[in-house]
């Protein structure tokens, strides 16, 4: 009875830990989106790497073609709408997309600043609402330099890290449209 008890209490030791580990490693690519802008009439994005353009049209999401790296594709609010500086397309759109949140190392320009994983935009009442869309882990390389300095002991920098993360996912979900 006592070797059933050790093993049954071993087994479910493991048991544990391994879905920790599983729920731990899922949480690495859980996508954050991150609000850049509400209210912009005006923005300007570019990319790192060639990358994908896909915008909203009354159809369904399309590719729209690709982006080159660092030419800049100007986005401008149009009547509740987004109108790209394209001299062939001269059509309106209801959103866009850009960049792909997979391809780590990839950045997307908005107006000179730098972010990793996907810059979406999506026309409302009051301009361009821009959101950033990035893997859990990718987020965390840009807000723990940002919060504190690299020069700080290692274990301040894994609290913080640890702080981070915690706040991300619990405030998942918090500002739904």
């Amino acid at each position: 009875m006592k070797l059933f008890a050790t093993i049954l209490a071993t087994s479910t030791m493991l048991t544990l830990q391994t879905g920790w580990m599983n729920s731990a490693e899922a949480r690495e690519d859980l996508p954050i989106r991150v609000g850049l802008s509400d209210s912009s009439r005006q923005v300007t994005l570019r990319v790192s790497t060639g990358t994908p353009v896909e915008v909203l049209a009354p159809i369904g999401w399309q590719r729209l073609g690709q982006l080159s790296a660092n030419t800049a594709l100007q986005v401008n609010y149009s009547q509740g709408q987004l109108k790209l500086n394209i001299q062939s397309d001269q059509q309106v759109y209801k959103g866009l997309r850009l960049g792909q949140t997979d391809q780590e190392g990839t950045l997307v320009g908005l107006n000179n600043t730098w972010y990793r994983g996907s810059i979406n935009l999506t026309p409302t009442a009051r301009g361009i609402t821009v959101v950033n869309e990035v893997p859990l882990e990718q987020y965390l390389y840009s807000v723990v330099p940002s919060e504190m300095p690299s020069s700080w002991p290692l274990e301040a920098l894994k609290s913080q890290a640890v702080a981070a993360r915690t706040y991300a996912i619990s405030s998942l979900g918090s500002y739904r449209s």
